[in-house]
């Protein structure tokens, strides 16, 4: 999202029960208005570009999603890399059709350094130990064959 100092103040006619709504949201995350309706906006400009696309809370933020996967367009894409980049390898091996594939890619060619900051976060949290943290964090996430943690 663009830097709070570079927003351009616009006046807007809500409804009532809309604005009530929006009041809700940004209480319940103890943001301000202003803050929430941008992440809207935001979210629903994207949403419109590329079809297909839900936005979803994660603990680091709230991240793209691919409608039916439940999972992150980044995820969908690695899996897409993985598959040599064939749509049909994809199919075969993961509960994924062409479409939801397609969409993860539109979205990624799209908002490419959203989705390459992702990797990069990915690549950070496996290089530094980020397993090890996980399961520390998670210990009823860790395979029962694993080797303990020290």
């Amino acid at each position: 999202m663009t830097d709070t100092n570079s927003r351009i103040p616009v006046t807007v006619r809500l409804a009532p029960e809309l604005r009530a709504e929006l009041e809700r949201l940004a209480e319940e995350d103890g943001r301000n208005l202003s803050a929430v309706v941008n992440e809207l906006l935001f979210e629903g400009a994207r949403m419109r570009r590329v079809p297909g696309i839900v936005f979803g809370k994660e603990p680091e933020g709230r991240r793209p999603w691919v409608v039916g996967t439940g999972m992150e367009v980044w995820e969908v894409v690695d899996i897409y890399r993985g598959c040599d980049c064939d749509i049909e390898k994809v199919k075969a091996s993961y509960p994924l059709s062409g479409y939801q594939v397609q969409t993860a890619l539109a979205y990624y060619q799209a908002f490419p350094d959203e989705i390459d900051r992702r990797f990069e976060e990915d690549r950070r949290f496996f290089e530094g130990g980020g397993v090890e943290e996980f399961y520390r964090r998670f210990p009823q996430m860790k395979p029962k064959d694993a080797a303990p943690s020290a």
